[in-house]
């Protein structure tokens, strides 16, 4: 069963739906994916998800670093400057971690909004997408799910593959935020994203919106292993 953690602050609302992969469960490892969210005293609200690479022996303790790092981060006052945004996350990253940063590897996506702005990360596979009123602000769709290169972060990041992004939201009266980490990303159609957050959204307060979202991971569970993470936001503003 998934763990499932839903809380509704003020005008804000944030749900988190994760498992473990069958895998990873049966050979005794952790959930590599690791997400954090924070509403922050300088005004920043930060929604973070990271999938750590499963050949890396630390892989969970990377992905934890690294969405601890980005609300961290985000937390400080002149957090929304992008100018060094992407080094201060690496280098930042990199500090926590003693040894072979590799042995930590992990994906990174994540949302910040403050005031009239949002920020967008990403950095290696998975889904970001940003909506209001149904209508799409921003959407990234998933990367090739297979190929010769992980792009994430370790040793070497490269600047191409991280994607730092910022978008005026003056006029916007409401937000749906969605980020999905690859075991959901890569059994659903792209062009579904819009009708996935419009469900999240139009039946988050139904009373059996937890056992419909179980039964969803569960069904996904039958076609891949890989642990599976969603972060689901609504803001009105």
């Amino acid at each position: 069963m998934s763990d499932i953690v839903s809380e509704q602050i003020g005008a804000k609302y944030f749900l988190a739906v994760t498992e473990i992969g069958k895998a990873h469960k049966q050979n005794g490892l952790f959930n590599q994916d690791s997400y954090a969210y924070r509403f922050n005293e300088n005004g920043t609200t930060i929604f973070a998800l990271a999938d750590g690479v499963s050949s890396c022996q630390n892989a969970k303790t990377g992905s934890e670093y690294a969405v601890n790092v980005v609300c961290d981060i985000f937390a400080q006052k002149n957090s929304v400057l992008l100018s060094g945004m992407k080094q201060k996350i690496v280098s930042s990253w990199k500090s926590r971690i003693p040894d072979n940063w590799n042995d930590y590897a992990t994906t990174l996506n994540f949302v910040s909004l403050l005031e009239d702005k949002i920020i967008i990360g990403r950095l290696g596979d998975g889904v970001v997408a940003v909506s209001s009123c149904g209508k799409a602000v921003v959407s990234y769709d998933d990367a090739p799910f297979y190929s010769a290169e992980t792009f994430a972060l370790g040793e070497q990041v490269m600047d191409s593959a991280f994607s730092i992004q910022e978008i005026d939201i003056k006029n916007v009266p409401s937000l749906e935020i969605l980020l999905m980490t690859d075991g959901i990303a890569k059994e659903i159609d792209m062009s579904s994203i819009p009708e996935v957050m419009r469900y999240l959204n139009q039946h988050r307060n139904d009373k059996d919106f937890e056992q419909e979202l179980n039964g969803w991971i569960e069904r996904l569970n039958k076609n891949n292993d890989d642990d599976k993470t969603l972060l689901f936001a609504h803001i009105e503003r």
